[in-house]
């Protein structure tokens, strides 16, 4: 009886132990990818320099996030604000162990002219290659999945 009741407390002192050495890998890739968006993210320019597009995002039922960009910047960095800022909840400064929203589930599109964001050969492109002006929006809206 006393070696049974040992047993399980081994076992369940040794599923803990996994489980933590889980939830730790888990965080090790967030903050991988907290600090990979970071850096995809782009200094933002100063009101009035040159070549500033000021991008408005908006999350279906939400409110517009404004940030400045510049035109030679990447569609993908766009994305890492959308990522980090919109639907992370705050420009990425929150817990670095949380995960990080992908865009899986997600249409990212330029209001006008309507042209979506998301697609991989979008990401190289500048932000005034993929047609962004001095004041654009950009919505992000969840897109129904099979069975939705």
């Amino acid at each position: 009886r006393l070696a049974r009741r040992e047993r399980e407390r081994e076992e369940a002192a040794r599923a803990r132990a996994e489980e933590a050495a889980l939830r730790e890998a888990a965080a090790a890739r967030n903050r991988e990818e907290r600090r990979r968006l970071r850096e995809a993210l782009p200094e933002e320019p100063a009101e009035g320099e040159e070549d500033t597009l000021l991008v408005g995002v908006r999350l279906a039922g939400g409110p517009k996030q404004m940030r400045r960009f510049r035109g030679s910047d990447s569609v993908a960095g766009l994305l890492a604000h959308v990522r980090l800022g919109v639907l992370g909840g705050g420009g990425g400064d929150g817990d670095d162990d949380a995960e990080v929203p992908g865009l899986e589930g997600f249409e990212v599109q330029l209001a006008y002219p309507p042209t979506a964001l998301a697609p991989a050969a979008m990401h190289a492109c500048s932000l005034r290659e993929a047609g962004l002006s001095e004041r654009s929006v950009v919505f992000v809206r969840r897109v129904a999945g099979p069975g939705s």
